[in-house]
């Protein structure tokens, strides 16, 4: 990216966004100030934390075994765009052979409905936010489906 914009990436979105748990660091390490990869939160950015602790479930033992508390890292400086599988094209637009649940196409107008309450809900809710959509060129930016 540098070497075609002639400036080094700023941000980050993991593929499928799936991270791996040393993903946040790795990204402060190379620079990165902010990331839309992670969902813990629908419509607020926010500093993901690094150093998170918790018990791995084992479901052959007994729950008390497992069953801790999460204890929370300390924050950092990488501001997390939330990201959220309701106002993405990707799951209702998308045909994947591999996934039981996948419908391959959603009537726009369904996707349209849901993002609307979405939208309309945060603004109720919250003085400030931010609409995450995620809209992929080879989703529902093609031409043919307009």
């Amino acid at each position: 990216m540098t070497e075609f914009t002639g400036k080094p990436p700023r941000g980050m979105v993991a593929p499928w966004w799936e991270t791996g748990f040393e993903g946040t660091q790795l990204l402060l390490e190379y620079g990165i100030e902010y990331d839309h990869s992670l969902g813990h939160h629908d419509c607020q950015c926010y500093y993901p934390t690094i150093g998170d602790t918790y018990a791995k479930i084992d479901y052959s033992q007994k729950a008390e075994t497992w069953m801790k508390p999460f204890v929370k890292g300390r924050p950092t400086r990488l501001v997390e765009i939330p990201g959220s599988w309701y106002i993405d094209d990707l799951p209702p637009m998308m045909f994947i052979k591999s996934a039981p649940n996948s419908h391959g196409f959603v009537n726009p107008r369904d996707i349209e409905s849901i993002s609307k309450d979405h939208f309309e809900y945060y603004y109720r809710e919250y003085d400030d936010f931010v609409f995450p959509i995620s809209i992929h060129p080879d989703v529902s930016g093609r031409c043919s489906d307009a």
